[in-house]
This record gives C-alpha cells, sequence and structure tokens, in this order.
C-alpha cells in the first residue's frame, strides 16, 4: 500500500525534524487540539521552508478547527464525541485560528478507530506508545485521508505518548458533552 510506504520513520527520542529533514520535506501533519501545536510548527517551520505545507488532522467528533475554518469564524461545538480527549476542546482562540488560517492549508479528519488503528500500528512497527491524539497524523496517511503525492515527502508528527491508543478496543469513544476545554489539549 502507499500509505504505507510513504511512511518511514526515523526513531528518536526527541523531535529532530528540522536538524535531520528540513530541506526534504515538502508537507508535515499535524494533530490539532485548540490550535497551539499546529500554530507553532506553521509559524517555525514557514520561517525555514516557506512553501512547506501544514495539514492539520483532527477526531470526526472534534472538528473544532475545521468547523471554525468552514464558519470563516470561531465557532463553539456544542457536542464532543471522541475518545481522543486531548484533542477535543470545544472552541479554539481567536489567535490560534488566525494563524491556522494563514499558515494551514487544511485540516482532515479521522475516525477514532483510525486513530487507535495507527497507535497500533506505530507500536508494532517502530515501538512507539502514542496516544490516540499523538497517532492522528499517521492515521490520517494510514486511512486514506491524506494521500501523499508521488514522490512527496511527507512527514506524520507523532506528538503524545501514552498506550491508550494500544489498549483502546477500536470501535469505542467517547462523548464528551461539556467537559471538553477550551483550547486545550497537545493541538
Amino acid at each position: 500500500m502507499r500509505a504505507r510506504r510513504a511512511l518511514r520513520f526515523r526513531r528518536s527520542g526527541r523531535a529532530r525534524i528540522w536538524r535531520s529533514t528540513a530541506g526534504d520535506l515538502d508537507t508535515l501533519l499535524v494533530a490539532v487540539g485548540g490550535g497551539g501545536l499546529i500554530s507553532g510548527i506553521a509559524i517555525a517551520a514557514k520561517a525555514l521552508k516557506p512553501a512547506i505545507r501544514i495539514i492539520g488532522v483532527e477526531p470526526t467528533g472534534a472538528p473544532t478547527l475545521h468547523a471554525s475554518l468552514a464558519a470563516g469564524r470561531l465557532v463553539e461545538l456544542a457536542r464532543l464525541d471522541t475518545a481522543a480527549v486531548t484533542l477535543a476542546p470545544r472552541r479554539s482562540e481567536s489567535l490560534n485560528l488566525a494563524i491556522v488560517t494563514q499558515a494551514v492549508e487544511r485540516i482532515v479528519l479521522v475516525e477514532d478507530h483510525e486513530m487507535a488503528a495507527a497507535a497500533r500500528w506505530l507500536w508494532r512497527e517502530m515501538g512507539v506508545a502514542a496516544e490516540l491524539g499523538g497517532a492522528a497524523a499517521v492515521a490520517a496517511i494510514l486511512a486514506g485521508r491524506y494521500c501523499p503525492a508521488a514522490g512527496e515527502r511527507v512527514c506524520p508528527v507523532v506528538c503524545g505518548a501514552g498506550t491508550d491508543g494500544i489498549n483502546r478496543p477500536h470501535s469505542r469513544s467517547r462523548s464528551i458533552a461539556t467537559s471538553g476545554a477550551s483550547a486545550g489539549g497537545i493541538g
């Protein structure tokens, strides 16, 4: 499968994306919660390589910035329905939306079971224990939510350690009606 071939990782205890591959990358995929992580990555990456593409990844059950981009303004989600609680704020912040609007090409959505499958894949293939949110960018590629073009050099950012993605049954999700934080989580 082309998506699996696109996932050639370099294991590292620290983020070394720019030192080892900055000139080689075309696209970064980044999990999105409140938008802080993707905003910071987008600013830094575009300062180093203005042509780089930044793609956000959110759970279908918590499309906070995806909905805000579609509406052209900040929106607050009335309901959250995802097990990836680190990617589930009900609302972002205006600064994050402004940066994402300018620097992020688009946001793709992934299902909880796709994040769980990606977390298990990361564990089996790379020995990386990633929480559901941490595996979201990899899920976008493995599930075909983001399909790299032929020859495109893509780096999915794995941004959350844990075992909930490995231990959680893939069909289980969690509804968060009122407890979602504003602009919290990892992304």
